[in-house]
């Protein structure tokens, strides 16, 4: 704890870590730390470093990944500033659990498989940096777990392929720790309980440990009365679960809640992204985030990805996979051109290559009793988004979307849910010059698309020109 390295130059390729705090062996399991330490840094300061870190051989003898790190930090108050890191075959930059941290005026040169990751971080700053891959095979940045007040802002973040190639992503978990209907609700403080305990999913965890949700967690109601809400998680027993505040619209044996991990307010401002499959992906359980002021040249977009079906959870039981995206605003982006050959065209593409600001949704799941023998409550998965006053040009297009390889005109797929877009907000955007990208003979005929599946979006003062179709508008009304 309490240190500072500065105005240093460290050259290696024969270590695995080159800067860890803490020194436990949990910071150095290969997938991130699986349980709490009982250790961590505070204060800790690097600045104005130069560090080349290469692992000469990526994979162990069993053909598993080492799992190197560069930047290998947990704890509170870390500031990494004004260095460069060059990297090959490693993770430039692992922070788990910063709180009130900083990351500014460094350029992070991510080699073969080199990347940035950042778990369950809050209240952290990410500003003024330059990140981007120097090979085909490296990554940008990405976060796991809770996603709480990050502010990520004035970064040039571009030439990331490796993989799935997101300029900067709000990944993982996907599945709920508890999505259903509470056994009771207590009106004067909001808490509920459940008829079945809460018990902890983590496999790194000993077989029926409850979960604890006091820190990190939220709950939303995803379905019935009070659909929108949501609230902090204070406290909770194996079948309680209290929260920061009684319910304003109280809820009633309609309500469906869903425990999620909390990936809510964070703000991505006046970042440039080039040449990236997607510029800022909200990638599951996104709550009131703000995208403003960006400028993405040559990317897949901007997107907010919700879900809802049924995986398997272990190799006896399934899971109803739900993920929403509420609240969040998209305002003042600059897209220009795109990345035809982007995972995010290939994965949601819409009959068309072209970059895309706005909402996708993949239903598979329909309401009543499935053959799983989950109760399926009818559940929206993307409410309340608004895009407003952005510049698209060079075959790009605002939307809601769903599903693979779609096409016009559609019809809603049978067996879905009757609403899964509910009050988008289209208002105040221009739209230009729907021509074909670089590469591609096809063009993007549409400027505005709205998806079977919307109900109650508005469309409003928006400026399209020189696009086949200005405005497809496929919702229920």
């Amino acid at each position: 704890e309490h240190f500072i390295i500065q105005d240093l130059s460290i050259s290696t390729d024969a270590v695995d870590f080159l800067i860890t705090c803490p020194d436990v062996p949990g910071m150095y399991n290969v997938w991130g730390v699986a349980q709490p330490l009982g250790a961590a840094c505070q204060d800790v300061t690097l600045q104005h470093l130069t560090i080349s870190h290469t692992t000469l051989q990526p994979l162990q003898s069993n053909g598993a990944y080492r799992g190197s790190r560069t930047l290998n930090l947990l704890g509170a108050d870390i500031r990494i500033l004004d260095s460069t890191v060059s990297t090959q075959n490693t993770v430039a930059m692992f922070l788990i659990n910063p709180k009130n941290s900083i990351v500014s005026g460094n350029v992070f040169l991510d080699g073969k498989i080199s990347t940035i990751q950042i778990f369950t971080s809050q209240r952290t700053i990410i500003e003024n940096n330059e990140i981007s891959a120097t090979d085909p095979g490296g990554f940008c940045i990405d976060t796991q777990g809770q996603a709480y007040y990050l502010y990520v802002a004035n970064n040039y973040i571009h030439d990331c392929q490796g993989t799935y190639g997101e300029g900067f992503t709000t990944d993982t978990p996907y599945l709920p720790y508890r999505l259903g209907r509470p056994a009771t609700i207590n009106a004067s403080d909001g808490s509920f309980t459940y008829s079945e305990p809460l018990i902890d999913p983590n496999r790194h965890v000993p077989a029926g440990s409850r979960i604890d949700l006091s820190n990190g967690y939220i709950a939303v109601v995803v379905g019935g009365t009070g659909i929108g809400q949501m609230k902090r998680i204070t406290a909770n027993t194996y079948t309680k679960v209290s929260v920061e505040s009684p319910w304003q619209v109280p809820l009633d044996a309609t309500s469906v809640i869903d425990l999620q991990v909390d990936k809510s307010q964070n703000v991505f401002y006046q970042n440039r992204f080039l040449n990236t499959s997607v510029a800022v992906q909200l990638y599951s359980q996104a709550y009131e985030n703000v995208i403003d002021g960006n400028t993405s040249t040559d990317t897949g977009g901007f997107w907010c990805v919700g879900t809802d079906s049924i995986v398997p959870a272990t190799s006896s039981t399934t899971v109803r996979r739900f993920e929403y995206c509420y609240y969040n605003e998209w305002v003042n982006n600059v897209l220009n051109g795109n990345l035809p050959d982007s995972n995010i065209n290939k994965e949601h593409q819409m009959g068309y290559p072209n970059a895309f600001i706005g909402l996708v949704g993949g239903a598979t799941v329909p309401s009543g009793l499935n053959s799983t023998g989950l109760t399926l409550d009818p559940l929206v998965i993307l409410i309340g988004n608004s895009v407003r006053d952005n510049q698209l040009q060079n075959n790009n297009t605002i939307g809601f979307s769903y599903g693979r390889n779609m096409t016009h005109p559609s019809i809603m797929p049978p067996n879905r849910d009757s609403i899964m877009s509910l009050d988008f907000v289209v208002e105040g955007n221009k739209v230009q010059s729907c021509q074909p990208a670089q590469g591609s003979a096809r063009s993007s005929p549409v400027g505005v698309d709205i998806y079977p599946g919307a109900v109650d979006s508005l469309l409003g003062n928006n400026q399209v020109s020189d696009c086949l179709t200005p405005v497809w508008n496929s919702s229920q009304r």
